[in-house]
């Protein structure tokens, strides 16, 4: 259905349909875009996740089943930044993958911190990834109130950082940095580069209460961690607000405010079109990726009959990207070390199909390859969940 929908909007695009072969460009009334289907074998990888890391497989129809879980409990590419020809990303459950400019995988684990846990959030502080960690109480507590173990919650840091030079983790702040009550969580962080907003889950017996806060940061982030580690945090002073002020740094703001390049970039989408694009890269250095939204309105959507489509993108210095959940995606710019393509104006491509049920995620360019997450997905459950990797230097040039 989601291919279908974005089928229907090229076409729509161009008046025409795109033949989607390599370099092969559709104009109308000036209007052109160049369109790529990337194909062939040679090109590209697909690996699934497995109870130890990760494993090749021919196309992620033929992963081996799954339980469907609940997406904060399944293992599956939660979140992805980059920086310095690397890229990386959470693993629920299992740990940081890491991808470096030539396409080299491997999977950072540490027992102390990943299993059991959602990840995510991630976000560079200098050349090292730093991401949040909190695991999900929800089902232990409908099934048994008595069960959590709150002295383990006490030693889940909820923020850590990967040291890319010594390959280590270092767990940041936890709940009794703060001295925030015994069965409480921090289950959201936003950093907008200057203060850090922390949500806190108080989960009961017989209820979750919340509470929200925001800290000036008076260190840089690595600084911030590496001093919440050795305990020095008596000095960090939270403030409490409430939950619209916190809510408030969360809320998508309007696409016509989003950065011109990315605008320009997805330009050649309907101005009606409902959707988001979560923005990541050196646009939001050392910040929460940040999303956009565009005509949301219920009666858009009543109009189109399309869901809101939920994008991903980054914006570096030489480019621009987008994915679309069905593969669609879209590139401004040169890859690192290479020429500026298609004149520099904004060009289609299309990753390989995927089967039915099943979706694209966040993305990160490291050298002239791309990692994206794929996942089976039904509401707020995932099965088999994994991630490709694209020699786009081969495609693209």
């Amino acid at each position: 259905m989601k291919r279908a929908i974005f089928a229907l909007l090229l076409i729509y695009i161009a008046l025409a349909p795109f033949s989607c072969k390599k370099n092969e460009t559709e104009e109308d009334g000036g209007f052109s875009i160049t369109t790529i289907r990337i194909e062939a074998p040679d090109t590209h990888t697909w690996y699934y996740l497995t109870k130890d890391g990760y494993s090749e497989t021919a196309h992620p129809s033929q992963a081996p089943r799954a339980v469907s879980k609940l997406w904060t409990d399944a293992a599956r590419l939660s979140s992805a930044a980059q920086n310095n020809g690397n890229a990386f990303f959470t693993v629920n459950t299992k740990g940081l993958l890491v991808v470096d400019e030539a396409g080299n995988l491997s999977l950072k684990k540490d027992l102390k911190l990943f299993p059991e846990k959602t990840a995510g959030n991630l976000v560079m502080a200098g050349d090292n990834p730093v991401f949040h960690l909190y695991e999900n109480t929800v089902l232990e507590l409908e099934a048994d109130p008595e069960s959590v173990n709150t002295q383990r919650l006490a030693d889940i840091p909820f923020l850590a950082m990967y040291n890319t030079d010594n390959g280590t983790f270092f767990p940041g702040p936890d709940r009794n940095s703060f001295k925030f009550p015994e069965s409480a969580e921090v289950t959201q962080v936003y950093f907008d580069g200057n203060e850090l907003y922390l949500s806190v889950k108080n989960s009961t017996q017989k209820r979750n209460d919340f509470s929200y806060y925001k800290m000036k940061m008076p260190l840089q982030l690595a600084d911030f961690i590496l001093a919440a580690r050795n305990k020095s945090t008596s000095s960090f002073n939270l403030e409490e607000i409430d939950e619209d002020t916190f809510e408030a740094m969360l809320t998508p703001q309007p696409f016509e405010n989003a950065p011109e390049r990315l605008k320009k970039l997805l330009d050649v989408i309907p101005a009606d079109f409902p959707f988001s694009v979560t923005l990541s890269g050196a646009a939001v250095e050392n910040e929460t990726p940040r999303t956009w939204i565009n005509n949301d309105s219920p009666e858009a959507l009543l109009e189109t009959g399309i869901p809101t489509q939920t994008a991903n993108a980054m914006l570096e210095k030489d480019y621009v990207m987008a994915l679309f959940p069905d593969g669609t995606g879209y590139f401004a710019g040169c890859l690192p070390g290479k020429y500026i393509l298609n004149k520099g104006n904004p060009f289609c491509f299309i990753l390989p199909q995927l089967p039915s049920g099943f979706k694209y995620g966040v993305f990160a360019i490291s050298g002239t390859f791309m990692t994206a997450a794929w996942e089976e997905n039904e509401f707020y459950e995932t099965g088999r969940a994994g991630f490709i990797l694209i020699d786009l230097g081969k495609v693209l040039y």
